[in-house]
C-alpha cells in the first residue's frame, strides 16, 4: 500500500464528492417526503369526504392515495348528488282511509325520589359539614348499613361511614340507590 492511496481520507475529492451525494440525497429525502405527505393528505381527504356521507373510509383512504386529488374532490362531488337526490325526493303519501293509526303511551315519569341532596342536608351538621347520628339504610338491592357518619354530601350521592370490626369504612351511594333510610338518633329537640 502506497502513501497516495493512504491519503484519500485527506482528499478535498473524496470530500466533494461525499457532501454532493449527501446534499441530492437530502434533496430526494425532503422531495420524497413530500410526495408521501401530500399523498397522505390526499387519503385523509378522501376517507373524510366517506366518513361524512356514512360510507366506508378505508376503502376511500386507499383510493384517495392511489388517484391524489382527482378521486376525493370526484367523490365528494358524486356523494353530494347523490345525497341532494335523496333529500329532494318526495315522501309518498298514503291516500288509503283506513290508516293505521299509533298512539304512542308517554313514558311514566319516574317516581319523586323520597332521598336526595335535599332530605340529607335538612339533618343537623356540625361545623365540618358532617352529620354524626345513628342512621340505618337500605339500597335498592337490599343491602343494608347501620352508619354512624354521613361525610359529604353531593349533588348526586353522598359518602356514608360505617364501622365493621372497629374500622371506619366509607362508602358513596347515588341517592338513586337508597331505598329505605332512617335516622334512630335520639336528638334533644329544645337545644
Amino acid at each position: 500500500m502506497g502513501t497516495t492511496e493512504a491519503l484519500w481520507f485527506f482528499s478535498p475529492l473524496f470530500w466533494w464528492m461525499i457532501f454532493t451525494f449527501w446534499a441530492m440525497s437530502l434533496h430526494a429525502i425532503i422531495l420524497g417526503g413530500l410526495f408521501m405527505l401530500a399523498l397522505l393528505a390526499s387519503g385523509c381527504w378522501a376517507a373524510d369526504v366517506a366518513e361524512k356521507y356514512g360510507k366506508s373510509d378505508f376503502a376511500a383512504f386507499i383510493a384517495g392515495m392511489l388517484v391524489p386529488y382527482f378521486f376525493p374532490a370526484w367523490y365528494s362531488a358524486v356523494l353530494k348528488r347523490s345525497d341532494l337526490k335523496a333529500a329532494a325526493k318526495p315522501v309518498p303519501e298514503v291516500k288509503d282511509s283506513k290508516q293505521l293509526t299509533v298512539q304512542v303511551a308517554e313514558p311514566e315519569p319516574p317516581p319523586p325520589q323520597e332521598y336526595g341532596f335535599e332530605f340529607f342536608a335538612a339533618l343537623p351538621a356540625e361545623s365540618n359539614g358532617a352529620r354524626f347520628g345513628d342512621f340505618a339504610l337500605m339500597t335498592v338491592n337490599g343491602d343494608r348499613f347501620a352508619c354512624n357518619e354521613i361525610r359529604k354530601l353531593y349533588p348526586d350521592r353522598a359518602v356514608f361511614v360505617f364501622e365493621i370490626d372497629g374500622t371506619a369504612r366509607s362508602i358513596r351511594l347515588k341517592y338513586d340507590n337508597i331505598k329505605t333510610f332512617t335516622d334512630n338518633t335520639k336528638r334533644d329537640e329544645h337545644v
